[in-house]
């Protein structure tokens, strides 16, 4: 997984997902390889293999770190309502205390309330 990790951050996005679908096949209750198959897909774009991989992540290990990840994307796909059902389970949760992370969430939840409105 951390070849995977440093071929993403080197840029070499296809190169990393083709060892995530691997193993994803050989570990497919770690949901840090959804997750991680989540980040890159956020990033080039693709919101809805990014969203597929992050609800895997939150069905195979529901935290407040994927409860987290999955609610970033839901807001950018524009699924306010879910967005913030994620997001509150986060708040709800989360043992960071106030940490800037947790101030973070609690702005984006408050705005995210407002534009559901």
């Amino acid at each position: 997984m951390r070849y995977a990790y440093a071929l993403a951050g080197l840029g070499r996005t296809q190169d990393a997902l083709e060892i995530y679908a691997q193993l994803r096949k050989e570990a497919p209750d770690d949901y840090r390889v959804y997750s991680e198959m989540g980040i890159i897909y956020s990033s080039l774009g693709e919101m809805v293999l990014a969203q597929e991989n992050f609800k895997k992540a939150v069905d195979v290990n529901p935290s407040p770190e994927t409860y987290l990840n999955y609610s970033a994307v839901l807001e950018r796909v524009g699924d306010l309502k879910e967005a913030i059902r994620y997001l509150k389970l986060y708040l709800q949760i989360t043992q960071e205390g106030n940490t800037p992370r947790k101030r973070e969430a609690e702005r984006a939840l408050a705005d995210w309330e407002r534009r559901l409105r």
